[in-house]
């Protein structure tokens, strides 16, 4: 019986949410200026609502098309309701166990040290609960500091999956020019960690990488020889195809195939020596 193979390419799943989350000040502004007409003058040069803009069409509030001057966004029937509903009030939650040792954390200063006879299995279960708290500010969560059988303290940290929204990144179905090192990639055979029916689908979605990059100001570049060491020493060999700078940090980006559980395992060892793709 032949195996039957399963392919993905950086594939990222949002979790299912039995209610959506509230829209914050920034996409109730920018969700109200699509109503009113996208007025000029509003917002300056650049492209941070338009950005806003994206997340609330992924929602279905509103609809977006053309690109630059040609740029556009009128709202939905969704996005009339949603603004025009009063607004929700919170409900009233009992504190629990979680809730109070954050408390305690917070009065200690943003780190508790615990005892030498503090319950190491109970105190993880605690911020491991604090995280699903409807009490928990938006953006911090408590993380447990220390070995896993000797913790020393409970800490206050941010929650860097809260403080950053997520924006969809559109995949061109076809590009008239690549930038030189999407170009260098898909001529690379010997550095495409995919198979070769999926090459022209990974050139793609770099490509969409750098062309996000572009609208939100971040630099593309080419690894360095030392950040080109340092990744493929994390990545089994795999060298980097590019390089995202962003406020003075620099973060190598690569692309691979993830085969599904009953795939058969690939040797991207000697792509040259196949057909093109």
């Amino acid at each position: 019986m032949e195996s039957k193979r399963c392919r993905t390419i950086l594939v990222y799943v949002n979790p299912i949410e039995d209610m959506p989350k509230p829209l914050t000040a920034q996409q109730t502004e920018v969700l109200q200026w699509i109503q009113d007409g996208c007025l000029n003058g509003v917002y300056g040069p650049g492209y941070a609502h338009r950005a806003v803009a994206r997340g609330l069409a992924g929602r279905g509030l509103v609809t977006i098309s053309g690109r630059g001057p040609t740029w556009s966004a009128t709202i939905r029937e969704k996005g009339r309701e949603l603004l025009a509903a009063p607004p929700s009030q919170p409900a009233v939650v009992e504190k629990s166990e979680a809730d109070e040792l954050y408390d305690r954390v917070i009065a200690a200063g943003g780190r508790l040290a615990l005892g030498k006879d503090a319950d190491t299995f109970d105190v993880r279960r605690l911020a491991e609960r604090h995280l699903k708290s409807p009490r928990r500010p938006r953006g911090k969560k408590l993380t447990v500091d220390g070995g896993y059988y000797d913790p020393t303290a409970v800490i206050v940290e941010d929650y860097f999956d809260e403080l950053v929204e997520a924006h969809p990144v559109p995949v061109p179905e076809r590009v008239g020019r690549y930038h030189p090192l999407v170009k260098e990639y898909k001529q690379n055979r010997d550095n495409q960690r995919v198979s070769p029916e999926l090459v022209q689908r990974a050139t793609l979605i770099l490509q969409a990488l750098v062309d996000e990059a572009g609208r939100r100001g971040i630099k593309v570049t080419r690894p360095a020889t030392a950040a080109l060491a340092e990744h493929r020493a994390q990545h089994e060999g795999r060298a980097p195809y590019l390089v995202l700078e962003v406020d003075g940090n620099q973060y190598t980006a690569g692309i691979r195939e993830v085969l599904g559980p009953n795939a058969d395992r690939q040797d991207y060892s000697n792509q040259s020596s196949r057909d093109p793709a």
